[in-house]
C-alpha cells in the first residue's frame, strides 16, 4: 500500500510503475488521490535530489572551483523539493506551467555553472538532463501537474545550457538561439514517449523489457554524478 506519510512510498510506486504496472494501475483505480500525492513526491525527488550532488560537490570543495555558495544552493533545493512535492497535486495547469517555465530559466543559469564548458561538467549536464527527462515522463503518469512541469523545466534548462557550452566560443549566442527550441522539443518528445510507454504498460498489466533498463538508469546516473564530484572522477577527466 501507498501512504503519503511513508517516505518509502515514492520508491515503492517507482518500482510498481517500472516492474509491476498492474499493481500501480489497481492502486490508482482504488485511491487515485493518494496515488497522485505519492507520485508528486516521487517526481519531486527524481527532479531535485540528483542536483544536490553537483551543488554539494562545489560547496564542499571536492572539485576545482569550489565555493560555499553550493551548500547554500543545496539548502534552497531541499526547500524547493518540499514545495514541489507538496504543491504537485494542488495547483491549476496554468500555475504549473508557469512554475515549469520559471524552473527552466533558473536552471539555465545554474547549469552554465555546473557544466562549465569542460568534459566532466558536460557529462554531468547531460546526465542531469537525462534524469530530468525520466522525472518528467514518470511525473506525467504518476505526479501532479506542478511536479511534472517543474521536472520538464529542469531538464530543458540543463540540456539547453549544456548543448550551448558544448558548442562554445563565439558561436555560443547563435547555438543558444537554436538550442532552446530544439532542447525543449527533445525534452517534450522523450518525456511524452516515456509517459505513453508507462501508460501502455499499466493498461497491459505487464512491464516491457525496457522498464528494467529505465530503472537501472536512475541509480547509474546518480552513481556517475557521485563519482564525478566526490570520488575523483572530475580530476581524472579534466
Amino acid at each position: 500500500m501507498l501512504n503519503p506519510w511513508n517516505p518509502l512510498s515514492p520508491l515503492r510506486l517507482l518500482l510498481w510503475l517500472l516492474l509491476r504496472p498492474a499493481q500501480a494501475a489497481a492502486f490508482r483505480a482504488a485511491d487515485e488521490r493518494t496515488y497522485r500525492i505519492v507520485g508528486s513526491w516521487l517526481t519531486s525527488g527524481l527532479t531535485w535530489f540528483p542536483l544536490l550532488i553537483p551543488l554539494l560537490g562545489y560547496g564542499l570543495g571536492s572539485i576545482p572551483g569550489a565555493t560555499p555558495t553550493g551548500v547554500h544552493l543545496a539548502g534552497v533545493v531541499l526547500l524547493i523539493w518540499l514545495l514541489t512535492g507538496f504543491l504537485g497535486t494542488r495547483t491549476s495547469e496554468i500555475v504549473a506551467f508557469m512554475a515549469g517555465a520559471l524552473t527552466f530559466f533558473v536552471m539555465l543559469g545554474i547549469a552554465f555553472t555546473i557544466a562549465a564548458g569542460v568534459t566532466p561538467g558536460l557529462i554531468a549536464g547531460f546526465t542531469l538532463g537525462g534524469l530530468g527527462i525520466l522525472a518528467r515522463g514518470i511525473g506525467v503518469v504518476a505526479g501532479g501537474h506542478l511536479a511534472a512541469h517543474v521536472a520538464g523545466g529542469l531538464a530543458g534548462g540543463i540540456i539547453v545550457a549544456t548543448v550551448t557550452l558544448l558548442g562554445g566560443g563565439i558561436l555560443a549566442g547563435i547555438i543558444l538561439a537554436f538550442a532552446v527550441p530544439l532542447a525543449l522539443l527533445l525534452v517534450v518528445v522523450l518525456a511524452l514517449s516515456l509517459s505513453h510507454h508507462l501508460t501502455a504498460a499499466m493498461q497491459r498489466g505487464q512491464p516491457a523489457p525496457l522498464d528494467a533498463t529505465l530503472l537501472a538508469l536512475l541509480p547509474l546516473g546518480l552513481l556517475l554524478l557521485v563519482w564525478l564530484y566526490f570520488l575523483g572522477g572530475w580530476q581524472q577527466l579534466a
